[in-house]
């Protein structure tokens, strides 16, 4: 199986290989990376195998699928609906555009915080999603589905409050540390 994917960080686009003897190869292509370019599994959501390219698609900025802590009360996930498919004859809208939130089996809330949008036009856009209470980690999945029932996907992850809780850690880690120094010290002028 081949897939196609940014794996090394690069502005080129990857091509990942699987052999029957379980061997994974990459491959550097002279092609630009570009989100709507990636062929990540077999399949490309639920009902579709078709080229995104130049034509029919949507993807999250880069800015808002990286790896990161979310502080606050929302967060915005930013996205592209791209549509030119039928130029100049028209585009696929409605865009309903379902943005959730999966959070994990330990918190006590609720699991599945969903924000549905609709949008007329193809576009640059984006939409605010409240953060959890709690220090955790999430997924957040966000969904598309134009006028035809063309159903497309994506999904990242992203925590909550982690950096709060490694600098709690630190400083308790310094006061920890100032306060056996202390005491060593005063064990030795003592002795």
């Amino acid at each position: 199986m081949v897939l196609a994917d940014n794996v090394d960080g690069g502005d080129d686009l990857d091509l990942i290989v699987t052999t029957m003897n379980g061997n994974v190869f990459s491959f550097s292509t002279p092609s630009p990376h570009h989100p709507l370019k990636e062929w990540r599994s077999s399949n490309q959501g639920r009902n579709n195998a078709a080229y995104r390219y130049n034509r029919e698609g949507f993807y999250v900025k880069h800015d808002s699928r990286t790896f990161r802590d979310e502080e606050g009360k929302h967060f915005w996930v930013e996205f592209e609906i791209v549509d030119k498919y039928r130029l100049p004859y028209g585009n696929q809208a409605p865009y309903n555009v379902t943005v959730t939130l999966l959070v994990p089996g330990n918190y006590q809330g609720d699991r599945r915080i969903v924000v549905s949008e609709i949008y007329h036009q193809p576009g640059k856009q984006r939409m605010k999603l409240p953060t959890i209470r709690v220090r955790t980690t999430g997924t957040v999945l966000v969904e598309m589905v134009e006028k035809n029932g063309f159903y497309l996907s994506e999904k990242f992850s992203l925590t909550r409050a982690h950096r709060f809780r490694s600098a709690f850690l630190s400083l308790s880690f310094v006061q920890v540390d100032r306060f056996c120094w202390d005491e060593i010290c005063s064990l030795r002028i003592g002795s």
